[in-house]
């Protein structure tokens, strides 16, 4: 991990930094709920988050990916609606990781934060999404795929130990 972190240099540590906070607060807020946009779905950082609770021991990060389109006969995992945000209160942390800006998104972040939820983002968009974040990890849209989805990985390995 630490080489994974030297190698992204700024934006390495920015993402272990991210990564503590977000295994540093679960505690105080039990449910993680994971949501993207109507065109971008995060479910391999879920998948990878979900694993390294599982391995862990950290249940309070067992994330939830909400999603924007259910498909018929989904199984339980995969039939969350992202109208659960609006149920996210004080007990919740809302993790956002949009593909653009999306008004739809931002509203329900918004109503989120409002009642008393924990809203943190890993964005590349550049959006007016920050303004509604206690964390907020900005990943340039100038660095490749490859260092956005390593920055992921970097936030996933060291949540659940809250250290790099």
């Amino acid at each position: 991990m630490k080489r994974l972190v030297k190698a992204l240099g700024d934006l390495g540590r920015e993402a272990r930094g991210f990564g503590c906070a977000l295994g540093s607060g679960s505690a105080d807020f039990g449910k993680l709920m994971i949501v993207g946009t109507p065109t971008y779905e995060p479910w391999h950082f879920t998948a990878h988050l979900a694993d390294e609770a599982k391995h862990r021991s950290r249940a309070d990060l067992s994330p939830t990916l909400l999603r924007w389109q259910i498909a018929a006969g989904a199984p339980a995992h995969l039939s969350v609606s992202v109208d659960e945000v609006a149920r996210a209160s004080r007990d919740s942390t809302v993790l956002v990781i949009p593909d653009h800006d999306d008004p739809g998104l931002l509203e329900r972040i918004s109503d989120a934060r409002r009642r008393g939820a924990r809203v943190m983002a890993i964005d590349r968009t550049n959006s007016c999404l920050a303004s509604y974040c206690h964390e907020y990890l900005m990943v340039d849209e100038e660095r490749t795929d490859q260092e956005y989805d390593l920055c992921q990985h970097i936030v996933t390995a060291v949540a659940p130990v809250g250290q790099s």
